[in-house]
């Protein structure tokens, strides 16, 4: 989530970085109202870049039982990858 079309944007970096780890991806722009479209599609987690995250969209993941990662980001994290 918080995804960008732009190659020089770290949220078109890291949706690249993940899908090339073999992640299946879905790009999307983390409002409430987009979480909840989220939820019909039966998706169990939702990822959000620090700064695209609101806490709207995060309240509705923990209400609604959808795992939600906020405050983290994948280019930092991705070090460990593998090693757990």
């Amino acid at each position: 989530m918080g995804a960008s079309h732009h190659p020089a944007k770290f949220g078109y970096k890291i949706v690249r970085d993940l899908h090339n780890a073999g992640y299946i991806v879905y790009p999307i722009n983390p409002k409430a109202k987009v979480v909840r479209q989220v939820q019909k599609l039966g998706l169990p987690r939702v990822w959000m870049q620090p700064g695209s995250e609101s806490e709207d969209a995060v309240r509705f993941c923990e209400e609604n039982g959808i795992a939600v990662v906020h405050d983290a980001c994948t280019m930092i994290n991705k070090r460990t990858w593998g090693n757990e």
